[in-house]
């Protein structure tokens, strides 16, 4: 994508310098409104497939679509203002635009697959849920370190809870799973969360 969109931008810096005469721009148009129809509705199917199944590779198939809407429409208007409103550099202009567009988008596939590729998860919502729900459990002090990493469409993590140093190794270990069950129980997609318990130290008392 990114090599696709150096062609876009080299191509229309180029016709920018030394214009050139559009030929068949009704039948362009038409191409271009049309394109823009069905990668509309295809967007729209795998966003919401994507959600559904939590996959990276229908999120990034959605985001091509979106991008083919844009740069299909961007391309409709270059053509309309430069041949009907005799626009100077419209569809230059326009070319340029699309080349951002294909950069954009594929800045943003390659930020989220690293943090794939580097077992990272980027949500920081639910992170922020994980730790209210623990801290609203009872002889719970303190939560730190929560860690969630993504396994295809779920995930899984870790984190630190401490709690009294006087506790028992039965009260402690109900706790961990009390954590672990409601976790679970709210986010479906979380199918592992280990719960490391430590006491609280003197200090922190």
């Amino acid at each position: 994508m990114i090599i696709l969109g150096g062609l876009i931008l080299y191509e229309s810096y180029l016709v920018l310098l030394v214009p050139r005469a559009l030929v068949n721009t009704t039948l362009a148009m038409i191409v271009a409104l049309s394109a823009a129809t069905v990668a509309f509705v295809l967007s729209i199917y795998k966003i919401q497939a994507a959600k559904k199944y939590g996959s990276l590779a229908l999120k990034t198939d959605a985001f091509n679509s979106i991008k083919d809407v844009l740069t299909s429409v961007t391309a409709f208007f270059g053509i309309l203002l430069s041949t009907y409103f005799h626009i100077a550099h419209a569809d230059s202009i326009a070319g340029i635009i699309i080349a951002l567009f294909v950069f954009l988008v594929a800045y943003s596939i390659v930020k989220e697959a690293s943090l794939v590729l580097m077992d990272a998860c980027q949500c920081p919502e639910i992170l922020s849920d994980i730790e209210n729900i623990t801290k609203s459990i009872k002889h719970v002090k303190e939560v730190h370190s929560i860690r969630m990493r993504k396994l295809g469409p779920y995930l899984i993590g870790d984190m630190h809870v401490v709690v009294d140093g006087d506790m028992s190794v039965r009260e402690a270990d109900q706790i961990a799973t009390k954590i672990e069950e409601q976790v679970k129980q709210e986010f479906d997609e979380v199918t592992e969360i280990k719960v490391r318990i430590e006491p609280m130290s003197q200090m922190q008392k």
